[in-house]
């Protein structure tokens, strides 16, 4: 059994290091310059954008209580009440996650 598992282990590992070193390395990168070229390079093109939604709005005093159409909250208010386990399970009204 125990030459089983090696051979197992061996063959698995020989499929991970193709998969994930060879043909993984290249999907990610292919993807990401092929979505790159056909977004019109919106990384570059955006970053004032991206910036002030992430970076910026840290230190911006204007942004902490304001709630925007279509944002998502970063905490969710809501947790699921500690119970015994003869008890029945029920769940408690959340809040809505997009604000």
């Amino acid at each position: 059994m125990e030459s089983f598992m090696d051979g197992l282990t061996h063959v698995n590992d020989t499929i991970n290091t193709f998969v994930w070193v060879q043909i993984g390395l290249v999907l990610l990168i292919g993807a990401g310059v092929l979505l790159t070229i056909l977004l019109g390079f919106f990384q570059v093109t955006h970053i004032k954008h991206w910036m002030k939604k992430t970076i910026g709005g840290v230190f911006d005093k204007s942004s902490h209580n304001k709630n925007e159409k279509g944002s998502v909250s970063s905490f969710r208010l809501c947790a699921l009440p500690l119970r015994q386990p003869s008890e029945p399970e029920i769940l408690p009204e959340c809040p809505p996650l997009y604000v």
